[in-house]
């Protein structure tokens, strides 16, 4: 019997942005902070791995999230061909904006616990990996605080993230149940723009004791079923003309 592949989060954004383009290998993620999201998200599960592994490893925080924000920079290729400058200015931008996200934890009550860390969740037939950048407990109020990185420009986006909703229903009734704690705290963080200053922000949601409905579960399992079967329902005509595969996919719409 042949074995049915594991779904990827970004699988189910590529998929629901457009099934053409997900079938056609297209990686779905904000075009214009391509390759922030993914460093931002990098250098934040390095530093949690660092702090689990080696927690005494570095004289301060500061430090540590310097190299581990090094070593995510070394694996983006966006990032290598930018201007020396530019690096600098976005290196340091990223260092403040995860020293801005772990001070949210900095607190004595606070334990670390995990990150980055990943679940397979099954939903009928399919499996979806899940993932979580890190996982602290407050062990004066028993939370469970589960961190996660969204690579959508808005709130309202990351509403109707499917692979969010996973996240919040898997650690409601497995994570809640394995830490034996009251509460969960899930934390989404991402990069956000400040109108008014024209800079980049750290963009955070907190989702308390969280409650996903049926009807998104329900979603999710058709959405997952779909790409497994290969259902297309592609937008024609197609209204992103950035698209990598805008003139190939149906020529005869763009001409």
């Amino acid at each position: 019997m042949q074995k049915t592949p594991i779904i990827s989060e970004e699988d189910i954004r590529s998929y629901l942005y457009c099934s053409e383009f997900y079938h056609r290998g297209g990686d779905w993620t904000r075009p214009l902070l391509k390759w922030a999201d993914p460093l931002l998200e990098q250098a934040f599960g390095n530093t949690m791995q660092t702090l689990i592994l080696q927690p005494g490893k570095f004289l301060s925080i500061e430090l540590l999230i310097g190299f581990a924000t090094d070593e995510a920079i070394r694996s983006s290729a966006e990032f290598k061909t930018m201007p020396p400058e530019e690096r600098k200015t976005h290196r340091l931008r990223i260092i403040q904006l995860v020293y801005e996200a772990l001070e949210l934890f900095g607190h004595k009550y606070y334990q670390v616990i995990a990150g980055p860390t990943n679940y397979l969740v099954k939903l009928g037939d399919q499996t979806v990996e899940i993932r979580y950048a890190g996982m602290f407990m407050n062990t004066n109020t028993r939370t469970l605080h589960t961190i996660s990185f969204s690579h959508y420009p808005t709130h309202h986006s990351e509403a109707n993230d499917l692979a969010l909703a996973l996240k919040l229903k898997f650690s409601t009734d497995e994570l809640k149940n394995k830490y034996k704690i009251r509460h969960i705290a899930h934390h989404v963080f991402a990069f956000g723009h400040d109108k008014a200053t024209n800079s980049v922000q750290l963009r955070h949601k907190l989702i308390h004791d969280p409650v996903v409905s049926d009807m998104a579960l329900r979603h999710a399992q058709q959405v997952t079923n779909n790409m497994a079967m290969g259902v297309h329902y592609p937008t024609i005509p197609c209204p992103n003309s950035t698209c990598s595969f805008f003139k190939t996919c149906h020529p005869e719409y763009w001409k």
